[in-house]
């Protein structure tokens, strides 16, 4: 019975030359399917399962193996069909669906992130442009006559207080760089030196250890029995996730104490922190794919598969790895914000003059941080989006969930920074920040699509129409449907007779952009150094003006 079930589902778009593929197809989906079920267990495994996404979790919409190549029929369709005569497509290719979908996701998200990366640079070239005003600027015009509640009033005030504080700090720090002897700098890039080098080898260290856990778990899942405890397996099926979220945690407070030492003004050095976060938040992540990567295909290929060491369907391990990371991420986020902010906010107002307890303090709330935190969930979701569909519902909540947590925590347990900070000069360095970590799962699911078969056991694409299979070949094969002259042109598209003279055309209008920028920017100062002469001219006129004034009142 079960065969005819899947006949009925996997066998479309059927012609001559696919049968071979059909039943292979066939085969490694009822050995999958065999494989799910003897992996659900009831009891305390479903809420492992859950936590996994494994077991009964794997037949879920969650997760891409699923999703079948499946034929839609449409009643209004086959009506209109019966009715007139006329013969009227009324097919609904899953795999083609499956592949515009997660690429127009890329692109919106690509199409917002460019809009506000253009309003964040004339956000720092309005900046950039008030520099010999700025003082002047913050004094005079930085209040906003529109608040009316004293609360926002005195969070204003703070506001333009920090602002200045840390203008002056920038220029103090400044003004000494410039006083120092050659020695002094000497000494200061030797520091800078050694810094790099322990940021370096806690990078690599942390590198060994994600692969290393990621190995082992793999390795355990190979071999393990059924007598193994439940505690037992979800900590070992945890610890590549364990291993990231822990370092994630750890070693970003370790660059924020090193980089005391190497003396950048405030700015810069909240730069160059989150600049090394973000190198090992990504390169964590780039490891734990590499290494999951050659779970599923340097080995023995069986439907698509590594079954010898337990993979079944490999598009939904690697979702299964990276929905553990967003679950465990959730957790880690909520425990510390419950279990760590919330009681240092009552033994410190509850102990306050010991001398541990005022060395400890109130919860800092750290901006950067927390937007780099979001930043990595965004990763997350973009890496997730392919093998399991459903991530970015989850990352939807989970953000919902977490702004409110930390804005209830933000109220009640936290005090503004220590460190000085301006948003107004970071928004841009962020949006780079996120655009960077696109590139990530561009590199990786580009990868996936076009050069790796999928998988033949789950999927949109287990069923093959020929040999040398990928996910992108369901492109070119429905391009090979459509009419000759739209095919001639598409296929016209991917020749170098196109990209190259397009290449050309994008270099010149670059170049052409470039010069009308360069002539404006001269024209710029020139106004500039108009702007300061008549600025001159005023002040000496009004400087002879006072001088006959007094010469008359003398007189």
């Amino acid at each position: 019975m079960l065969d005819y079930v899947f006949k009925s589902i996997l066998f479309t778009f059927v012609s001559q030359g696919q049968h071979f593929f059909e039943k292979k197809a066939l085969v490694c989906s009822c050995n999958y399917n065999k494989h799910v079920e003897n992996t659900t267990k009831s009891g305390a495994f479903y809420i492992v399962d859950f936590l996994q996404g494994t077991g009964w979790m794997e037949k879920t919409l969650l997760f891409y193996g699923v999703y079948y190549n499946q034929t839609y029929l449409d009643d209004s369709v086959a009506f209109l069909t019966s009715t007139t005569g006329l013969q009227i497509d009324n097919t609904y290719n899953m795999g083609l669906a499956y592949l515009l979908t997660v690429g127009l996701c890329f692109i919106v998200s690509l199409i917002m992130m460019v809009k506000q990366s253009a309003n964040g640079v004339k956000e720092t070239l309005v900046i950039s442009e008030d520099k010999y005003f700025r003082y002047c600027n913050m004094v005079f015009t930085g209040w906003d006559f529109a608040l009316t509640h004293e609360r926002t009033s005195e969070l204003k005030q703070k506001h333009i207080f920090r602002d200045i504080k840390t203008e002056l700090e920038e220029a103090r720090i400044a003004l000494h760089k410039a006083a120092q002897t050659t020695w002094a700098k000497c000494k200061l890039y030797t520091t800078r030196f050694f810094v790099n080098l322990v940021v370096v080898a806690f990078l690599g260290v942390s590198f060994v250890a994600i692969f290393f856990a990621t190995e082992y778990s793999g390795l355990w899942a190979k071999e393990k029995t059924v007598t193994e405890s439940t505690i037992l397996e979800l900590l070992v099926q945890f610890f590549p996730s364990i291993s990231i979220t822990v370092l994630n945690f750890i070693i970003p407070e370790i660059f924020v104490m090193i980089v005391a030492f190497e003396e950048y003004n405030p700015g810069f050095e909240i730069k160059v922190t989150l600049a090394r976060t973000v190198f090992l938040r990504l390169a964590s992540l780039a490891v734990l794919i590499s290494t999951v990567w050659s779970q599923v295909t340097v080995c023995e290929k069986t439907c698509g598969n590594c079954l010898k060491e337990g993979i079944y369907c490999w598009e939904t391990y690697v979702g299964q790895q990276l929905y553990k990371l967003v679950i465990l991420n959730f957790l880690v986020i909520v425990a510390v914000t419950l279990l760590a902010e919330f009681p240092r906010k009552f033994l410190v107002k509850k102990f306050s003059g010991k001398g541990l307890i005022d060395f400890i303090g109130y919860q800092e709330f750290d901006i950067p941080k927390n937007v780099l935190d979001l930043v990595y969930t965004q990763t997350l979701c973009w890496l997730g989006l392919f093998f399991s569909p459903l991530i970015p519902a989850i990352t939807v909540l989970e953000c919902f969930m977490i702004f409110y947590l930390k804005k209830w925590s933000l109220l009640y347990n936290c005090v503004p920074s220590q460190r000085a900070y301006k948003t107004s000069k970071s928004n841009f360095f962020f949006i780079v920040v996120l655009m960077m970590s696109f590139l990530l799962p561009i590199a990786f699911i580009g990868y996936s699509i076009v050069r790796f078969p999928p998988s033949q056991s789950c999927g949109p694409f287990r069923i093959y129409s020929k040999a040398e299979y990928s996910m992108f070949t369901t492109i070119t094969d429905q391009v090979a449907t459509w009419p000759t002259i739209i095919k001639d042109i598409v296929e016209f598209l991917g020749t170098p007779g196109f990209y190259i003279p397009a290449a050309i055309i994008l270099i010149l209008a670059i170049l052409y952009h470039y010069a009308v920028a360069a002539a404006q920017k001269k024209l710029l100062v020139l106004l500039k150094e108009q702007l300061s002469l008549e600025g001159k001219d005023k002040q000496f006129l009004l400087t002879r003006v006072n001088e006959a004034l007094i010469k008359q009142r003398s007189t």
